[in-house]
């Protein structure tokens, strides 16, 4: 007559469950690198961006930075502050890239006295800070229009880090408008209306050029 061990059956029933719960992790784990994967694969072939890219991730509402790395499984982000971030492909479900890694944008300013607002305005441009986190080059006048006998259109053109748009929208629009302030006293104004800022992509610019032009023939 045989004897049953009790321990012996606890053991190979504990070894199956053992088993059973490896085989549905690993399956798991494998089907979450096979989703990256996949993922990955499909952003390199439609070439979604770059290492060295500027790219805003969605859904997420601050994954911002420079690309590092870019795997099939993962993409590695470097933010403005000095952050690293990593993220699963199969997490990203579009992509915000900046063309090279700057925002352009112009200020429009109107004078009556060009001379004078053109030396107002380098005065004013020599105290903004540049750097590659802040504005990627000086800001510059860019070109000067004469709208009549005594109004002109100085037009200012910056490049800024993604982030940093605030140097010229905020720091050098209110510099424009503190000389103003300055000056009312002395009954004289160097700028006869307020500065309209605007982002002045070149290529943005010409696609809408003809995105307008397609529809004047619709």
């Amino acid at each position: 007559m045989a004897i049953l061990n009790p321990n012996a059956s606890s053991s190979g029933v504990a070894a199956i469950g053992a088993s059973a719960a490896f085989i549905v992790f690993a399956g798991q784990s494998l089907g979450m690198i096979l989703r990256d994967v996949t993922a990955g694969a499909t952003m390199i072939i439609e070439q979604w961006f770059n290492v060295g890219d500027y790219v805003k991730l969605e859904p997420f509402m601050d994954v911002t930075g420079v690309v590092e790395r870019f795997t099939l499984r993962s993409t590695k982000l470097r933010s403005l502050n000095g952050e690293i971030l990593w993220i699963h492909n199969q997490q990203i479900q579009g992509v915000h890239v900046t063309p090279r890694g700057i925002r352009t944008m112009a200020v429009d300013v109107f004078v009556s006295d060009r001379e004078l607002g053109e030396k107002t305005l380098k005065e004013i441009i020599k105290a903004v800070p540049s750097g590659p986190t802040l504005l990627a080059k000086p800001l510059r006048i860019k070109s000067t229009e004469r709208w009549s006998d005594d109004l002109w259109r100085i037009t200012v053109l910056g490049y800024t880090a993604p982030g940093r748009e605030w140097l010229i929208e905020k720091f050098f629009v209110n510099a424009i408008k503190n000389i103003d302030e300055g000056v009312r006293t002395k009954n004289k104004r160097v700028f006869v209306y307020e500065p309209i800022t605007r982002f002045a992509d070149p290529v943005a610019d010409k696609k809408f050029m003809r995105a307008i032009r397609a529809n004047k023939h619709d």
